[in-house]
């Protein structure tokens, strides 16, 4: 259910189950990890036991969210398995699945989940493939104002911490309120946010401001591999697999890079090519609004939103390049019908 029958399902689950594990995807963004926290304090409001956990360690930019200590992290003989990697530790009885479409992007999470517990979700993703009870509106900005509803639905009263934690995913799921996904309703929730005393400035400069000066290299060497088509309709950049480990960051500093390629005047779609194993390839792309870059991912087997998608390519990046190139090259033909 997506609409408010979805709403009321999702906050009649909440009550009905006692032990929770909270998750999203892979390389967690700052919706993700500010839903997360959010669906967390929402949880202990409730009185009900519950976990936090990510597929990967939260990303640097959002280490300053209330509460992002509490999450744990998948991965071999990490804190959230046992000693074979392979069971639970702990017996949940629901799993409460936020900003997230599909099983498959939740990476080494998967194989954690308790079997037969319930699975609720709270997203706003294109083509959720997650049953019920399910809380889905694609038209929301953030998964983070989709829980402000939740919240709200509840009657619970919210804190700053926590208001802190979903402004950061409606400011870094909006581009700083610059997409065209912000909405009047995104305003209002962020200014009530506000209210509250979520400080703008302090969360701007840390998402923003606040950064290795590795992750400055990086982004130096990935701007001199860009490359305009002739047509100046689709630009790109690459990454090769050392370049992260050469500057000494993670795969969250390339967060935002594949903008530098949209913003080219003339240019439909960009794309962000990083190489992450011999023959795969990870895809970012990013569009101008009337060019669906969540179709065009969705032909690699990825998804997303409308003008922000990600996908993987069994190629090395070069071969990738190609593929990749071609069939947005072909998507943007679709539109302009030339």
């Amino acid at each position: 259910m997506n609409g408010r029958e979805g709403l009321s399902s999702v906050a009649a689950a909440l009550r009905r189950y006692r032990r929770f594990i909270v998750t999203s995807h892979v390389h967690p963004d700052g919706d993700a990890v500010g839903s997360v926290l959010a669906m967390g304090w929402i949880l202990r409001q409730l009185r009900k036991e519950v976990r936090l956990l990510l597929p990967e360690r939260v990303p640097a930019a959002y280490t300053f969210l209330p509460g992002q200590e509490l999450i744990e992290v998948a991965g071999p003989a990490g804190p959230a398995e046992d000693a074979e990697g392979e069971r639970p530790l702990w017996p949940a009885e629901a799993v409460v699945v936020v900003d997230c479409s599909d099983a498959d992007r939740l990476g080494p999470v998967q194989k954690l989940l308790p079997p037969g517990a319930a699975v609720i979700t709270v997203d706003h993703h294109l083509q959720n493939e997650f049953g019920e009870p399910r809380y889905v509106r694609t038209e929301a900005a953030a998964t983070g104002e989709l829980l402000y509803e939740l919240i709200r639905e509840l009657g619970l009263q919210l804190d700053c911490d926590t208001a802190t934690c979903l402004y950061t995913a409606l400011l870094t799921d909006t581009g700083s309120f610059r997409f065209a996904n912000t909405t009047a309703e995104t305003l209002h929730i962020a200014a009530d946010l506000l209210h509250l005393g979520v400080s703008p400035s302090c969360v701007a400069e840390q998402v923003y401001d606040v950064r290795p000066l590795g992750a400055l290299r990086l982004l130096a060497e990935a701007l001199a591999t860009l490359r305009v088509t002739p047509c100046g309709r689709v630009a790109w950049l690459e990454m090769d697999e050392g370049m992260l480990e050469r500057h000494g960051v993670d795969a969250s500093e390339t967060e935002g890079i594949v903008n530098y390629a949209r913003t080219i005047a003339g240019v439909k779609i960009g794309a962000l090519f990083r190489g992450v194993g011999p023959s795969l390839t990870r895809v970012s792309w990013r569009s101008r609004p009337g060019y669906d870059v969540a179709r065009l991912a969705g032909r690699f087997g990825g998804g997303g939103h409308v003008n922000a998608a990600g996908c993987d390519i069994p190629l090395p990046v070069p071969e990738a390049v190609k593929a990749g190139v071609a069939a947005a090259l072909a998507a943007i033909r679709e539109v302009d019908g030339s």
